[in-house]
C-alpha cells in the first residue's frame, strides 16, 4: 500500500486499452462506490479482474468493501467480491 494507496493488480492490455500506465492512481468505481487506487501491472491478472490482496481501514481510504453490493453472495454465503463489477477511470 505504497503512498497511503490500496494497489490493484492489473493486466497490461486492460491498462493500454484505457491509457493507464503502471503506478498511475486511478479511480476504481463500482455501481455504488469509488476508491482511489494504484494499479499495478501484473500478467499473472486475467484480462477481466483486478485483483488485490487486501483492503484496509475506511478512515484510511483503504476499504474494498465500498465497492460491493450489500448482500450476500452466491457461493459460499460472505461478501460478494466476485460479483462486484468495476471499471478503472484515470484521475
Amino acid at each position: 500500500m505504497e503512498n497511503g494507496l490500496l494497489e490493484v493488480k492489473v493486466h497490461p492490455q486492460v491498462l493500454k486499452d484505457n491509457n493507464i500506465n503502471d503506478g498511475d492512481v486511478v479511480m476504481l468505481e463500482s455501481r455504488v462506490g469509488e476508491l482511489k487506487v494504484k494499479a499495478k501491472e501484473s500478467e499473472d491478472v486475467r484480462s477481466d479482474f483486478v485483483l488485490t490482496y487486501r483492503g484496509g481501514w475506511m478512515k484510511y481510504g483503504k476499504n474494498i468493501n465500498v465497492l460491493t453490493v450489500d448482500m450476500i453472495s452466491e457461493k459460499g454465503d460472505g461478501t460478494p467480491y466476485y460479483e462486484t463489477r468495476v471499471k478503472l477511470s484515470k484521475i
